[in-house]
């Protein structure tokens, strides 16, 4: 008895140096017959290498969208499939010899029809560079195409690897109907969609979509979001809020782990989110999508503007069955929610005085039924007014042309009317007289940070930019120490 033998499968070697020019196909072209849109097609390949292909090397060839209806398979002893079409496919053609038993072998799952060269013989020692080789499936084989294909699709690939040729897209391939793959419906929503989003805050971001072509396995989905900002790599995907139900989050790629869970990968220096759709799934053409970055794991937020379908937002499918970069058909409009301008002035500006207060405004967004909050501590109204007329250019802009004063909060409310609007970066001036009673405080540094103005529900509360400085004089509780008659301001020394 001998030493024991050890047995090492034949595989490439891992590196080896270049020589001569780079291997590739100089001319590839696939080929369907009827192209029209879900027919039963027969499929007809044609390709020349500039390198030679030796015997039993394997010719691979992705067919990004095409799907195998065993019901349209002829009957044949040696053509036996699973009910998603995996299996042998008979072969026809100049050059269907060239291949092992006429064969080749389609996976359902990935999308690839594998072919093997058959092995060295006296009459058989390699396709010599140059050669072109064709073949083609019948209609009998089963393949049907989609709804639409491009003219020249890169959804259609071709390697050789034992021969060196990497994969590339086929030069030509057949279109298939006058409609291009597309998303018939995408559509970008942060938070709640009836409610207003701000920018530069976490928020939830869902997005629904569905294409014109269905997507299977290795097909990678990728959003553009140009300036969001995002944690991680990858973002765990869940249902959209206002559709618990969606489980399309479940056909994309699993992080490995104790708690497994669906994601998508995101590249924040070039603002894509890419989702792959896992082996064994596909995203449907018959039915919306839908997924959602949550702001509890995912923790995105928006950027500063976005127009309303904003057309730098786009959706794609970059590999499998590929779709072109399109934008996004819906997105809600994000500005920074802010008043461009907010003036006081005070007039006489004098502490603990009545004053003339006017009032300037304009905001960034439309204001509705949300009321216009004034913040001003330590203002009182000395005649305990609740009510407070306005004047001014555009009292009339204010319900019953009235504020409401609570001198427990020193808010002063401005509502206004039902169904009408503040318009979006117009300037809008309100006056209250020195009737109304309302007397400045000791003291109010200029544009003092207490004063605030928000506008409940669509602007948030933030300082007023412009005021003036009061009590700027002598007050009360002053103390300087000086010599009367003193020439100078005395130094420590």
């Amino acid at each position: 008895v001998g030493p024991p033998k050890f047995l090492i499968t034949k595989r490439a070697v891992s590196k080896s140096p270049m020589v001569g020019p780079p291997k590739f196909l100089t001319a590839a072209e696939i080929l369907f017959e009827p192209a029209e849109s879900y027919a039963i097609s027969r499929v007809t390949v044609v390709f020349t290498a500039n390198a030679d292909v030796l015997p039993e090397s394997m010719v691979v060839i992705t067919l990004g969208g095409l799907v195998r209806d065993p019901s349209a398979i002829e009957a044949d002893a040696s053509i036996q499939v699973d009910p998603q079409g995996t299996g042998p496919a008979r072969i026809w053609g100049a050059n269907a010899a060239l291949f092992e038993r006429n064969l080749a072998e389609w996976d359902a799952v990935t999308g690839t029809l594998t072919l093997q060269v058959i092995e060295r013989s006296a009459d058989f020692q390699l396709v010599a560079a140059g050669t072109e080789i064709s073949f083609f499936m019948g209609q009998d084989q089963g393949f049907r195409l989609p709804f639409a294909m491009y003219e020249n699709d890169p959804s259609f690939l071709i390697q050789i690897p034992q021969a060196g040729l990497p994969e590339q897209k086929f030069d030509r391939s057949s279109r298939v109907n006058r409609v291009n793959k597309g998303f018939e419906i995408s559509e970008l929503q942060y938070d709640d969609p009836t409610q207003v989003s701000f920018p530069n805050r976490p928020t939830d971001v869902s997005i629904l979509f569905r294409p014109n072509v269905a997507l299977p396995a290795g097909s990678i989905i990728r959003l553009t979001l140009p300036n969001f900002t995002c944690v991680g790599t990858r973002l765990r995907l869940s249902p959209p809020p206002l559709y618990p139900l969606f489980t399309t989050h479940t056909k994309f790629l699993t992080n490995p782990g104790e708690e497994a869970w669906h994601y998508g990968t995101w590249n924040q220096s070039s603002f894509t989110l890419d989702m792959e759709v896992a082996l064994g799934e596909l995203v449907p053409n018959d039915a919306v999508s839908g997924v959602a970055l949550l702001q509890s794991h995912a923790n995105c937020t928006l950027p500063d503007l976005l127009d309303e379908n904003d057309p730098d937002l786009t959706i794609e499918v970059t590999q499998g069955q590929v779709i072109y970069p399109e934008p996004v058909k819906r997105s809600e409009k994000v500005v920074s929610r802010t008043f461009l301008i907010s003036s006081f002035d005070y007039q006489p500006r004098e502490k603990e005085s009545t004053f003339l207060w006017t009032i300037t405004i304009q905001p960034t967004v439309n204001i509705t039924e949300f009321p216009i909050e004034i913040t001003m501590p330590r203002v009182n109204n000395i005649l305990g007014k609740r009510n407070i007329h306005l004047t001014g250019r555009d009292a009339n802009r204010i319900l019953a042309q009235t504020g409401f004063w609570d001198q427990t909060t020193f808010r002063l409310t401005l509502p206004v009317p039902p169904g009408e609007q503040l318009d979006a970066f117009q300037t809008f001036e309100f006056k209250i007289e020195e009737s109304q009673g309302f007397t400045l405080p000791p003291e109010l540094f200029k544009n003092d940070p207490s004063l605030t103005i928000s506008n409940a529900g669509n602007i948030l509360e933030e300082p007023v930019k412009v005021s003036p400085m009061v009590g700027d004089g002598p007050y009360a509780n002053q103390r300087f120490c000086m010599y009367q008659y003193e020439t100078g301001v005395r130094t420590g020394d």
